[in-house]
């Protein structure tokens, strides 16, 4: 499946911190927001065991950016719009960072991936 998505906030702008609590921000919300309503408008399933995730970024500006501080906010929320149950589940992730567009955009596709049986390097 493939969903257009808005920029994604950065890990900064997503979250909040009172005292010891962590919580969304109101970016955040509307965010996850925006993705939950683009995933049921796509009608896209919700995907069972491993995932691969290829994330196309286009920047709203010329900014410099950091394209890892936009994938936990992304991934959670995929999750959220119930994508797959768990962001845990996947296991392939490529990013790339495009073209700037006005406004900014993000293409996602994910795909169900056979599950690995190789054990992971230094596991034991």
């Amino acid at each position: 499946m493939i969903i257009v998505l808005p920029y994604p906030p950065t890990i900064n702008h997503y979250y909040c911190a009172s005292g010891h609590r962590r919580y969304i921000s109101g970016a955040g919300k509307a965010f996850r927001k925006e993705v939950f309503y683009r995933v049921k408008c796509a009608k896209a399933p919700c995907l069972k065991g491993e995932v691969a995730v290829h994330v196309t970024l286009y920047p709203p500006d010329k900014r410099r950016r950091d394209i890892d501080n936009v994938l936990k906010p992304l991934l959670d929320a995929l999750q959220y719009a119930n994508v797959f149950k768990d962001d845990a589940q996947v296991a392939h992730l490529t990013v790339s960072r495009s073209i700037q567009i006005k406004g900014g955009r993000t293409t996602v596709e994910v795909d169900a991936v056979q599950s690995s049986t190789a054990p992971l390097a230094g596991s034991t």
